[in-house]
């Protein structure tokens, strides 16, 4: 039997909660009933304790159930605010009418229908464009067209964003799949590599050598790798620089949360500090809220 927690309209709960919120604030801020207020307060908790089972326990997106990204001014009727929204409504009724969104190498065509389809979904894929957007405008407002100092929206900005939507229904898509791994023994990378006889007339490959030693590219050590089974989504996303012994981050480093390319953990490495430094590789989902310190490649 289905659970019934999953039929909760979750976009609707937000709603009602902040209704809720703004009665109890009228009711105390107007002295009334304290036993009344008691009693909606407690429908609040209710609903919170919902909201915490659907995400910790039922593993529903916390975007869709909170939508933490500007949660207090989600309901705003700010210029940038409506902007994005009415954006993301573009963009992803765009995408539903583009035969092109719907063919993709790694996932059938009806799967991606189907993501598109389902409202649940559509949801979570609004938020994620609408999100991304105001980040955007805050960080990169250059890139957009104004009128009156409102931005506005053109034909473009769906290809800007239709890659987040490939990329969310692309993890949808593999989600529970596990895809065989060789990692290092020493720093966690699987930027491996393993010895193996080739015929020496035609350059074929041949069997495995004899020799279990392996090595690693990143971290430039030898040692017997590792098979492992990993998420087919995760992914190598940064390094940092340890000392496991002492368990301590390097003093570059600005906090446990931040990540680095392998250029820079590399120069870390490279300095006489005292202690075991190591060169850590850090997998998607390996340190919670990180922050990236570099643009682009983390091998770089």
């Amino acid at each position: 039997m289905e659970n019934p927690i999953n039929k909760i309209d979750f976009t609707t709960l937000r709603g009602q909660k902040k209704t809720l919120l703004d009665v109890i604030t009228k009711l105390e801020e107007g002295c009334k009933d304290q036993l009344e207020i008691d009693d909606l307060t407690g429908i609040l908790h209710l609903i919170d304790a919902i909201q915490d089972y659907a995400v910790d326990e039922l593993g529903v997106p916390e975007m869709h159930v909170f939508d933490f990204e500007l949660e207090e001014e989600r309901e705003q009727s700010t210029p940038f605010e409506n902007f994005a929204r009415d954006s993301a409504e573009n963009i992803f009724d765009e995408l539903c009418e583009s035969d092109g969104f719907h063919t993709d190498d790694e996932m059938p065509s009806k799967f991606i229908e189907s993501m598109m389809a389902d409202r649940y979904q559509a949801d979570i894929i609004k938020a994620k464009i609408r999100v991304q957007i105001l980040n955007d405008l805050k960080e990169n407002p250059e890139a957009f067209q104004y009128e009156k100092n409102v931005p506005q929206y053109d034909a473009d900005m769906r290809e800007d964003y239709e890659g987040l939507v490939t990329q969310y229904i692309r993890e949808q898509f593999n989600s529970g799949k596990t895809k065989s791994v060789w990692l290092c023994p020493n720093c966690g990378s699987d930027n491996v590599e393993t010895k193996n006889w080739v015929n020496a007339n035609t350059g074929e490959l041949g069997t495995d050598c004899e020799d279990e030693q392996g090595y690693c590219q990143d971290c430039q050590q030898h040692g017997e790798l590792i098979a492992q089974e990993l998420p087919l989504n995760k992914t190598v996303v940064g390094y940092q620089v340890v000392d496991d012994e002492a368990g301590d981050i390097h003093p570059d480093m600005e906090g446990s949360f931040c990540l680095y390319n392998l250029s820079q953990a590399k120069g870390m490495l490279e300095e006489e500090i005292d202690g075991n430094w190591k060169l850590l590789c850090i997998w998607s989902g390996d340190v919670e809220d990180a922050t990236l310190m570099f643009e682009g490649d983390p091998r770089d």
